[in-house]
C-alpha cells in the first residue's frame, strides 16, 4: 500500500509554484549580466514578414529533390536510385530537419503586395507557469510582450498597438536515450495551446488579434524545436506532480536515496501536499525511517544487555523482548520489556517495562537533524525493583543508544538539501536552500526549508531619441523579474525664457514604449520617465513596483566653449521645477553642467552665442537686452544668451532675483540660460573683469565683438546686426556617459581620503554607488548627505564619493562637516570621471552585485510630483 506522503517512493521533494515562479523572476533578471545563462530575455529585435520559407531558394530545390526522388524507380541493375540514407550524418539531418520545419512553417504565410514586413523590437516580461491541479505532464508559460512595429520602405505594418499576454502549454517528459535520461519539452501543435490575449484598451480586433497569434505560433514552432536537454547520471527531478491549487499549490518530485531502488514512472502514486506554506519539503517514508529506529533499538538491546550484575545483587542474565514503534502526530513511541532472569533461589526473576517518546530536532546553525528523546522514560517493574533503580537504568540504556544512532538520520536530510541547493545555484549562483522546521507524522517524517535567491535588482530605465530625433524610445527599460505596465513621461517646456519658471507636462504610455514628441518637448531642457509596473519576489510573491520619476536626463546645450571640460569648468545649472515664491533659488538646483567641451567639427555650425557679465552690482540687466535685440531686428537668427551672474546670487529668494533680472521680452525667440560664475570658470574664459562685460561668439564659435562696462544698447545692436550668422536653432540633447545601464562597470583603483586602496573589480558580490561630486556644488553636498543616510541601512550598499580635481584637503573638511563615513576619494585629474565620461555633478552610478550598471541619475534625486494613477491618466 502507497504511503500517505511519499506513495510508492521512499522519499518526495515538493517545491511550491510560487517559489518556482520567484526563481523565473531571477532567471529574467540575470539578463542583466552579459553572457549569463540560463536566462530570459527582457527584449528582442526580431523580423516579421519576410519571404515565406517554401519560396526561398534552397527550400524550393529541396522540393524539386523530393519530387525527383519520389518518382525514381528500379528499372535495371545498371540504373542508380537516389536515396536518402536512413542515418544521415548528424550535420545533414539536422539541415534536414531545419528545412522541413520551414516548409512546414510557411504553410502559414500568404504572399501578396503590401504585406507587413520589417523589424518589431518586443519587450518580454518575466515568465510565469501555472498547472492543473494533478498535472503530470503539462506546463503553462505566460509572458507579457510589447511590440512595437518598424515596417520597411513602402511594405505594410501590423496592427498597433501589440500588448497582451502570450500563453503557451507546453508538455515535458523524460526519456531514455542511450544510456542517460533526456528530458524532451515539446511546443504544442494544438493551436488553442498557444494564445495571445490583448490587454484591454489596445483597440485590436478579433482579426487583428488572430493574426497576431498566427505569428506568435510561427515563431514558437519556427524558432523553438522540439527540445532535449541531457539530464546529468543520477538526476533526482524527472517526474513530476502537480498538488493543490491556489497560492499553495506545489509540484511533487521524486527524490532517490541512497541504496534504494527507485521505481520510475510512480508519480501518479503521490497526493498529499506537505509543504503547509513552505517553499520547499522533502518528506522521508515512515518505512525507511523505520531502518534507523531500528538500528536505534539494536543499540538499545546492546546496552541493556551490559546490565546484568552491575545493576543488581544477584548474577542476572538480561534479555529484551520484542520493542515496538508507534508513529503519531509529533512524536514516535518506542515500548519495550526488559527481562531480569536468575539462577539464585534466594532472588526472584524479574522485569522493566518503557515508553520513550522520541522526536526529530532540527539545529538551525548547523542544519542537522537528530532523533532526541521526548521527556523522561514511562517506566514500570517488577515488585522488588527500586522504582529509582529501574528509572536510572532504562535512562542509561536510551542515552547509550541514542548517542551511537541518533544523529545517522541527518546526512540524509543534508544530501537532499545539497542536491536542491545544487540545481538552484545552476541557475542562481547566490541560492541557498535551508531547513526551517522538522515535523514527525503518522506516516513519515517531513522537514520543511526556505530557499533564498538573489535581491531583485533596480528597475532600468532607458530612453533615447529614435525616428531621427522625433520620438523618443524606452525600449531598454524594464523591471528584473516582473514586467512594466505604464511609461509616465515628463518634461519642462520653456515656454518662459527664465528657465525655472516653467513648469513639467506629462505623457503616459501603456501600450506603447515610443512616444512620439510633442512640440513642447522638443525645446524641454529635461525629459523624465517614470515607470510603473509589477515583478516576483525572490520569494515569488507579487508586488508593485514604481521607479520614481527622478529617472531624468537632463538635456545641455551642444558645447558653448569648444575647449577641453578637463581644462576648464564653465558650469551651467540645471533647475528643478518652479520653486516656492520666498525659497532661495539654489535650493532648486539638481545639478551643475560643464558646457565646455568637445564638438561635432571646429568647422561646425553652431547657434550665435552672447555672454552677458552683469557685474556685482546687477540691476534689470534683461531690459537692456531687450532693446538691443529689438534694434538690431534679426530675430531669424538663433541666438543662446548666457547671463553670468556673481557667485552667491542664487542664495537670493526667487522673488527678489526676478525683480532684479528684469524682463528678455516675448519677442525674444532664442534661449536663455542664467549662471553664476562657479569657480571663476566664464570669467577665466573670457578673461572677464569684474565690472560688467559683453561678449560675443558667432556660429563658427569665432569671438567677434565684446563691450566692457553697462550695456550701450545701441552699440550691441549694431554689433548684432554685424556679426549674427544664419544658423540651425540651438541643439540641446540629453546628457549621457561614457557607459549606459547594463553595461559592466569599468574598473577603477581608489585610494580613499583615509589611504585605504580598493579596486571596483574586488567589490563584486556587493552593490556599489559611485558618486562623482565637487564641494562647491550644493545639489552635490545634499546627495552626499542622502547617501551617508543610505549607507547607513541594513543591508547598505558601498558608497565610493570620488572629488573632481580639488585639493585634497577639501575631502577632510567635507568629511567633518557633515559628518560622512564612506570613503572619499580624490580624482585629482578627472582620470575617473573622464573614464566614465562625467559632464554633470553630482552624477550617481549604481552597480550591482555583479559588476553591471544599474542606474544612471544625473543631478540630486528628486521628483516633478506625484503621477496621476493610470486609470486618471486614462481618463483624461
Amino acid at each position: 500500500m502507497a504511503n500517505h506522503l511519499t506513495g510508492d517512493y521512499d522519499a518526495v521533494i515538493e517545491l511550491r509554484v510560487q517559489q518556482i515562479n520567484g526563481l523565473l523572476g531571477t532567471l529574467h533578471q540575470r539578463r542583466i549580466v552579459p553572457g549569463d545563462s540560463p536566462s530570459f530575455p527582457h527584449s528582442s529585435r526580431v523580423r516579421f514578414g519576410d519571404i515565406p520559407g517554401l519560396l526561398q531558394a534552397g527550400n524550393v530545390r529541396l522540393v524539386e529533390w523530393l519530387k525527383t526522388l519520389a518518382a525514381t524507380r528500379t528499372v535495371s541493375s545498371a540504373q542508380p536510385v537516389m536515396a536518402f540514407p536512413l542515418k544521415p550524418a548528424p550535420g545533414l539531418l539536422a539541415l534536414a530537419e531545419k528545412a522541413t520545419r520551414e516548409l512546414s512553417a510557411a504553410q502559414l504565410e500568404v504572399v501578396h503586395s503590401g504585406r507587413p514586413r520589417g523589424r518589431a523590437d518586443v519587450q518580454i516580461s518575466a515568465p510565469t507557469v501555472s498547472f492543473a491541479e494533478g498535472a503530470t505532464a503539462e506546463v503553462t508559460v505566460q509572458v507579457e510582450i510589447r511590440a512595437h512595429c518598424v515596417p520597411d520602405p513602402g511594405a505594410g505594418t501590423l496592427a498597433a498597438p501589440i500588448h497582451g499576454t502570450v500563453q503557451a502549454t507546453y508538455s515535458a517528459r523524460s526519456k531514455t536515450v542511450g544510456d542517460h535520461a533526456v528530458l524532451q519539452v515539446d511546443v504544442p501543435a494544438d493551436d488553442g495551446k498557444i494564445v495571445f490575449i490583448p490587454k484591454p484598451g489596445t483597440g485590436l480586433t478579433a482579426a487583428e488579434t488572430a493574426d497576431i497569434a498566427v505569428r506568435v505560433r510561427k515563431a514558437l514552432r519556427g524558432d523553438f524545436a522540439p527540445l532535449e536537454v541531457d539530464l546529468p547520471a543520477g538526476f533526482p527531478f524527472v517526474d513530476f506532480k502537480v498538488l493543490g491549487s491556489g497560492a499553495g499549490q506545489a509540484i511533487a518530485l521524486p527524490l532517490p536515496l541512497p541504496d534504494r531502488p527507485f521505481p520510475a514512472g510512480a508519480i501518479g502514486s503521490v497526493g498529499n501536499n506537505f509543504t503547509a506554506g513552505s517553499e520547499f519539503a522533502i518528506a522521508v517514508s515512515r518505512e525507511y525511517v523505520q531502518n534507523f529506529l531500528n538500528s536505534i533499538i539494536d543499540k538499545l538491546k546492546a546496552a541493556a544487555a551490559g546490565l546484568g550484575s552491575k545493576s543488581f545483587w544477584a548474577d542476572y542474565s538480561v534479555s529484551v523482548g520484542t520493542i515496538t514503534s508507534t508513529w503519531k502526530a509529533g512524536a514516535i513511541d518506542l515500548s519495550g520489556k526488559i527481562f531480569l532472569n536468575t539462577d539464585a533461589w534466594f532472588s526472584p526473576n524479574g522485569w522493566i517495562s518503557f515508553t520513550q517518546t522520541l522526536t526529530l530536532a532540527l539545529d538551525p546553525p548547523s542544519q542537522t537533524v537528530t532523533i532526541q528523546a521526548v521527556g523522561e522514560p514511562q517506566v514500570n517493574e517488577s515488585w522488588w525493583i527500586p522504582h529509582s533503580r529501574a528509572l536510572n537504568n532504562v535512562r542509561q540504556v536510551r542515552d547509550n543508544a541514542l548517542v551511537s544512532g541518533g544523529g545517522k538520520l541527518s546526512p540524509i536530510f543534508n544530501d537532499a538539501r545539497a542536491r536542491l541547493a545544487a540545481g538552484l545555484q545552476s541557475f542562481d549562483k547566490f541560492a541557498a536552500a535551508t531547513f526551517t522546521a522538522v515535523e514527525v507524522t503518522p506516516d513519515g517524517v517531513v522537514i520543511r526549508g526556505a530557499i533564498r535567491t538573489s535581491s531583485r535588482m533596480d528597475p532600468v530605465i532607458h530612453f533615447e531619441d529614435t525616428d531621427g530625433g522625433a520620438a523618443l524610445t524606452a525600449f531598454q527599460s524594464w523591471i528584473p523579474g516582473g514586467g512594466i505596465d505604464q511609461f509616465v513621461w515628463s518634461w519642462i517646456e520653456m515656454k518662459n525664457p527664465i528657465p525655472w519658471f516653467n513648469s513639467p507636462e506629462y505623457a503616459y504610455g501603456e501600450h506603447d514604449f515610443v512616444l512620439t514628441k510633442p512640440a513642447s518637448m522638443k525645446t524641454a531642457n529635461k525629459v523624465c520617465l517614470q515607470i510603473e509596473g509589477h515583478r516576483t519576489t525572490p520569494d515569488g510573491f507579487p508586488e508593485a513596483v514604481t521607479a520614481s520619476n527622478d529617472s531624468c536626463t537632463p538635456h545641455s546645450h551642444e558645447p558653448i566653449l569648444v575647449f577641453p571640460p578637463w581644462l576648464i569648468s564653465v558650469m551651467m545649472p540645471i533647475w528643478k521645477p518652479r520653486p516656492p515664491e520666498d525659497g532661495a533659488l539654489e535650493q532648486v538646483i539638481a545639478g551643475h553642467v560643464n558646457v565646455a567641451g568637445l564638438s561635432r567639427g571646429l568647422e561646425a555650425v553652431r547657434a550665435n552665442v552672447l555672454v552677458h557679465f552683469a557685474g556685482a552690482r546687477w540691476e534689470r540687466p534683461l531690459d537692456a537686452l531687450a532693446q538691443a535685440f529689438r534694434q538690431a531686428r534679426r530675430p531669424e537668427m538663433p541666438l543662446v544668451v548666457v547671463l553670468v551672474l556673481p557667485v552667491g546670487a542664487f542664495g537670493l529668494r526667487r522673488s527678489e532675483v526676478e525683480a532684479r533680472l528684469g524682463v528678455l521680452g516675448e519677442e525674444f525667440a532664442g534661449r536663455l540660460l542664467i549662471t553664476e560664475d562657479y569657480l571663476g570658470g566664464w570669467s577665466q574664459a573670457f578673461a572677464a573683469r569684474e565690472t560688467p562685460g559683453t561678449y560675443l561668439l558667432n556660429a563658427r564659435g569665432e569671438f567677434v565683438w565684446d563691450q566692457q562696462g553697462p550695456i550701450a544698447v545701441e552699440t550691441m545692436a549694431v554689433a548684432l546686426r554685424q556679426n549674427l550668422m544664419p544658423a540651425p536653432a540651438p541643439r540641446i540633447s540629453p546628457l549621457r556617459l561614457n557607459v549606459a545601464p547594463g553595461d559592466l562597470a569599468p574598473d577603477a583603483l581608489f585610494a580613499d581620503d583615509r589611504e585605504q586602496r580598493t579596486a571596483l573589480r574586488r567589490l563584486r558580490g556587493r552593490e556599489v554607488i559611485l558618486i562623482f561630486w565637487q564641494s562647491w556644488s550644493a545639489p552635490c553636498v545634499e546627495e552626499l548627505r542622502r547617501l551617508e543616510e543610505l549607507s547607513r541601512g541594513k543591508n547598505a550598499p558601498v558608497v565610493l564619493a570620488v572629488n573632481g580635481g580639488e585639493d585634497p584637503r577639501v575631502l577632510a573638511e567635507v568629511r567633518a562637516q557633515h559628518g560622512l563615513t564612506f570613503p572619499l576619494i580624490a580624482d585629482p585629474d578627472q582620470e575617473i570621471a573622464m573614464r566614465y565620461g562625467v559632464q554633470c555633478w553630482p552624477t550617481t552610478v549604481s552597480i550591482n552585485r555583479e559588476g553591471i550598471i544599474s542606474r544612471i541619475q544625473f543631478g540630486t534625486a528628486h521628483a516633478h510630483r506625484p503621477p496621476p494613477r493610470r486609470e486618471e491618466a486614462a481618463a483624461t
